[in-house]
């Protein structure tokens, strides 16, 4: 998103069995604690159901635009929806995830970015070996195997290029993530 941008979005945890009316088997039904990091967002009304399916007056009695909360978790209910609006004012690249570990490891997870073009890039280089904590290990757990010391230029291109594919609010549209569907517009 461009800093400043206003930025609403629908998270749609979707009922069993179904994606847009494509069956599927997936019968699990759960609530789902939604956190994004480095940004605090409005809570303008969650729902049961489909959000697309609510009527204009439905929707009316269960949205808050004069006096929402200000979060930055919030608790997506099952087979439910959320929406959410920030201002995007932090540059970065922040998780937006399910507080449920083993749910953010199978998908559910998006990356925001806020300022996509003024974000510095790792500098290139081997970055300074780890000199304390890395002495303070060997000492405490006998051992430095396994710990990092340096990083190569090359690995930092690595970095560089995975961090240029992620997903980004430089668009408006949808992205399925673990059940979820984030639905991003201005």
């Amino acid at each position: 998103a461009d800093p400043g941008m206003v930025v609403d979005i629908i998270v749609q945890s979707l009922p069993p069995m179904s994606l847009g009316g494509v069956q599927l088997d997936r019968t699990a039904e759960e609530q789902h604690p939604m956190h994004l990091h480095g940004q605090h967002f409005y809570l303008i009304g969650s729902g049961q159901g489909l959000y697309e399916e609510w009527d204009s007056e439905a929707l009316d009695s269960h949205l808050n635009f004069e006096n929402p909360q200000l979060r930055d978790t919030v608790t997506l209910p099952e087979a439910g929806w959320l929406y959410l609006r920030f201002k995007a004012d932090n540059l970065g690249a922040w998780p937006f995830h399910c507080h449920i570990l083993s749910h953010e490891v199978m998908g559910m997870a998006a990356l925001f970015t806020t300022g996509d073009e003024e974000i510095p890039t790792a500098p290139a280089g081997s970055l300074p070996e780890c000199q304390t904590s890395c002495d303070y290990n060997a000492k405490v757990y006998g051992s430095t195997e396994g710990l990092p010391t340096q990083q190569t230029a090359e690995t930092a291109e690595t970095a560089s290029a995975l961090s240029a594919a992620m997903p980004s609010m430089s668009f408006l549209g949808w992205v399925l993530a673990g059940g979820l569907l984030l639905t991003i517009a201005n």
